[in-house]
């Protein structure tokens, strides 16, 4: 009986702890203000994330030039026309034992930033 009482507890505790986790996206960039072709990099510095999501809200086509997958915390793009374009992240706290390369994963908790840049000729 003690043993059960034991290993509920401590199941409770992991619980607790990991509910507790806070998810805060975070998103840096190298500038906010790039011309048409240029490469631009968003960086990740969201804090007990395990996977992302890399999206452009709205704004000018673009091309990824690197990264912008769920496992990677940067993405590197380039503008295709000029405007403003607003990039968003979205950080991922994923259920225990699952990575973010796999097909499948339940999102526990996540939390979306935004950032605006402009593009010129």
């Amino acid at each position: 009986m003690k043993t059960l009482k034991v290993i509920l507890f401590s199941s409770a505790l992991f619980i607790v702890f990991n509910s507790c986790q806070k998810i805060e996206a975070c998103l840096e960039v190298n500038k906010t203000s790039v011309k048409v072709g240029e490469e631009i990099t968003f960086t990740s510095c969201s804090e007990n994330a395990d996977a992302f999501s890399w999206f452009g809200v709205s704004g000018p086509s673009l091309t990824t030039v690197a990264g912008g997958t769920s496992c990677d915390d940067f993405w590197t793009v380039t503008f295709e026309t000029t405007g403003t374009a607003i990039i968003s992240i979205k950080a991922d706290k994923i259920e225990r034992g699952k990575k973010c390369s796999d097909s499948e994963y339940k999102v526990l908790k996540s939390d979306e930033t935004t950032v605006t840049i402009t593009v010129t000729e």
